[in-house]
């Protein structure tokens, strides 16, 4: 620990943790990626419970298409996302979500074929991950935020509203 010289010759403790956002990214980013899996699962099991007639196994070859989501969610500047208010945050999230899933949707209708792959199956594993990919999010906040790693050192001056 330093002491900082204060106001008025007051000494300061001054403790300074080296933020680690490289490790809140990979958190977040681990967060996103199970997420949006979980929110695709759920939307072919539903199928599959609704008597769709589908392969399971068709939807597990886009598996290569989770890394867009976290290509856009980096793009949007999600990662590691410190600084950003939740309604900002949610809007960045939201965009990226439906970016992505209108881009895989597209080109998996045109390159595979529209009868294939279930319209119902991307637009509940849409709705599912505009859903899941905050509260993952949040959720890792949660756990992590009282971590010293987490975040970025701040100062505050005054006290009250002022601060």
């Amino acid at each position: 620990m330093r002491e900082h010289r204060g106001v008025r010759g007051f000494d300061l403790p001054v403790v300074v943790t080296p933020a680690r956002p490289g490790l809140a990214s990979l958190l977040l980013a681990a967060s996103d990626v199970l997420a949006v899996a979980l929110a695709w699962w759920l939307a072919v099991q539903g199928r599959l419970l609704a008597g769709g007639v589908l392969s399971p196994d068709l939807y597990w070859r886009l598996w290569p298409g989770l890394a867009l989501f976290v290509a856009a969610y980096a793009l949007h500047g999600l990662y590691p996302g410190f600084g950003l208010n939740p309604a900002e945050e949610l809007r960045r999230a939201t965009v990226s979500t439906s970016l992505v899933h209108l881009t895989v949707g597209a080109a998996t209708f045109v390159v595979r074929g529209a009868e294939v792959y279930s319209r119902a199956v991307f637009l509940v594993a849409w709705v599912l991950a505009v859903a899941l990919v905050p509260l993952g999010r949040a959720a890792v906040r949660h756990a992590f935020s009282r971590k010293r790693w987490w975040g970025y050192p701040v100062l505050i001056l005054g006290a009250g509203k002022t601060g």
